[in-house]
């Protein structure tokens, strides 16, 4: 069975990046998971808990898992050809 390396990164990606997106907010209301961006806005630069930053989190999450996910699905099927 072969992956679709394209699908699984943008799957991945919309995943990864809606989950920084929605976390963002709710730790801009609650306080809720501020540990946690706190190393997101170490790894992404520009990003912040704040309502500019969710964009930023959410493009650099989609961007991060895409390209994440799409060399995984190469890879497997590389390797799943031998």
């Amino acid at each position: 069975m072969d992956l679709k390396p394209f699908r699984l990164g943008l799957t991945l990606g919309i995943i990864w990046g809606g989950n920084i997106f929605l976390t963002t907010w709710l730790s801009w209301f609650t306080g809720y998971g501020r540990r946690f961006l706190g190393i997101m806005a170490d790894l992404y630069p520009g990003y912040s808990v704040s309502p500019a930053g969710s964009f930023i989190g959410l493009g650099y999450g989609f961007l991060d898992l895409f390209i994440g996910g799409l060399l995984v699905g190469l890879v497997y099927n590389g390797l799943s050809r031998r």
